[in-house]
């Protein structure tokens, strides 16, 4: 059976020796489970995280965040997850996340992007990711919603939109 794998780059931090340093790292693994940075700590304020995933050519991707502990504001406007369709962020965005429960998106292609921001004021333990690697051929449930406690979004019709020394890392 082919192991696929994912290669999740980071957009923000500088190399400095050859080391990164910044609030990302670079890392390839088979599938993986990524924290918000302090996990299951605070994040720190002031933080902004921007992760492009990259898996197999007609892969698929799929991320599932259990549970979400970050500022609740409707809107989200200042701590959030927002997740997009593509690289970069100038792609669809899947939504935009900061409402306690689980959220859960597929891509429609072989790349997602993962931004994570705070603002200077309130921080929360944030989250746990996990990443899975949908192969060719295969489907994801035929009920695919994006759940939160506060807000559904219907992924049937097209996708609804409603800096810091930490890393995720990966459980490879």
């Amino acid at each position: 059976m082919k192991r696929h794998s994912f290669h999740i780059k980071e957009s923000l931090g500088r190399w400095d020796a050859g080391i990164l340093q910044g609030p990302c790292e670079s890392f390839h693994c088979v599938s993986g489970s990524h924290n918000s940075p302090g996990y299951p700590e605070n994040y720190p304020p002031d933080t902004q995280c921007i992760w492009e995933i990259h898996v197999d050519k007609k892969s698929r991707i799929k991320l599932m965040i259990p549970s979400l502990n970050l500022e609740d504001i409707p809107g989200c406007p200042f701590d959030f997850v927002e997740v997009f369709d593509g690289p970069r962020i100038a792609s669809l965005s899947l939504g935009r996340f900061c409402a306690p429960g689980a959220v859960l998106v597929f891509s429609s292609s072989d790349i997602m992007t993962v931004v994570f921001r705070s603002d200077s004021v309130v921080t929360n333990s944030g989250f746990q990711a996990q990443l899975d690697v949908i192969p060719p051929g295969e489907r994801e449930p035929a009920e695919r919603s994006v759940h939160t406690q506060l807000h559904t979004y219907d992924a049937h019709a097209q996708w609804n939109k409603a800096t810091h020394s930490d890393t995720w890392v990966p459980a490879c």
